[in-house]
């Protein structure tokens, strides 16, 4: 079993890449591990979170928000416009960020 993590901005794909050292319990969560952080989906509550060294920054599908804290406990929240959809091992999360349109494609391959 091995995860396909795809990036993309604007419609152009940024990153792919498979993934085979992940934590995965169906329905509740997923959590994966890349050069950029820690990726965290909560798949209960539709959120999804990246932690790195210095910034969490988390977008709550269900609240359509975004949530970045700074190292330094510093926090700022805006609303955006977002969309989880998920059929079949595939979740297919996007929102807009200012004139960006963003989405995270993970498949879960078995």
């Amino acid at each position: 079993m091995f995860i396909v993590l795809a990036l993309y901005n604007n419609d152009k794909l940024v990153l792919k890449e498979n993934i085979t050292e992940f934590k995965y319990q169906k329905e509740d969560f997923l959590e994966l591990k890349n050069k950029y952080g820690i990726h965290k989906i909560d798949l209960k509550s539709k959120i999804y979170e990246k932690n790195d060294d210095f910034v969490i920054f988390r977008i709550d599908f269900v609240n359509n928000l975004c949530i970045i804290i700074l190292d330094s406990d510093k926090r700022f929240e805006f609303s955006l416009q977002t969309k989880w959809d998920y059929q079949d091992n595939i979740w297919k999360l996007s929102y807009n960020l200012e004139d960006e349109n963003k989405q995270i494609i993970i498949e879960l391959k078995e």
